[in-house]
């Protein structure tokens, strides 16, 4: 990524590979993001338009610290395997309300990360991303992941 960005040439791009257990919210969280909508916000009367997988990747052109930038999403249901990509950036997801998907954020796609990312560029960054916040219902059952846990 070029740190000096001139106002004439494209936006430096950042590829950032979403993983995690099937169902566990990369679409709906991508498809919140593309209709600028935050989970606060989105309730169960106004069902969220999720984007086809065959559009990836996700082009996100945003703002930071007054230089843009352009985002590209891919997810694990790429039409490319995920597995062949190279990502800048990756982002383990979870579903806040089951547990085994926390325990498979560990003990699966960490361990992938390592495996074909990290073996190639050791600091690739990596970010855990809790998801389904708004479908969380306090006090049921032992599945619920808690942020003070």
């Amino acid at each position: 990524m070029d740190a000096h960005h001139s106002p004439s040439s494209d936006p430096p791009t950042v590829s950032i590979l979403l993983l995690g257990d099937p169902s566990c919210g990369k679409s709906t969280f991508l498809s919140c993001l593309s209709h600028g909508r935050s989970s606060a916000r989105v309730s169960t009367s106004a069902p969220v338009t999720l984007l086809r997988d065959l559009d990836q990747p996700f082009l996100y052109d945003i703002r930071m610290y007054n230089r843009p930038y352009r985002f590209e999403f891919s997810d694990t249901s790429s039409p490319e395997n995920y597995t062949l990509l190279r990502p800048d950036f990756v982002i383990i997801c979870f579903d806040i309300n089951e547990r085994r998907s926390l325990v498979n954020a560990q003990e699966v796609w960490m361990k992938d990360v390592i495996r074909l990312y990290q073996r190639y560029r050791e600091d690739v960054p990596v970010m855990l991303l809790g998801l389904k916040r708004d479908e969380r219902k306090e006090g049921e059952g032992i599945e619920t992941v808690y942020p003070q846990e």
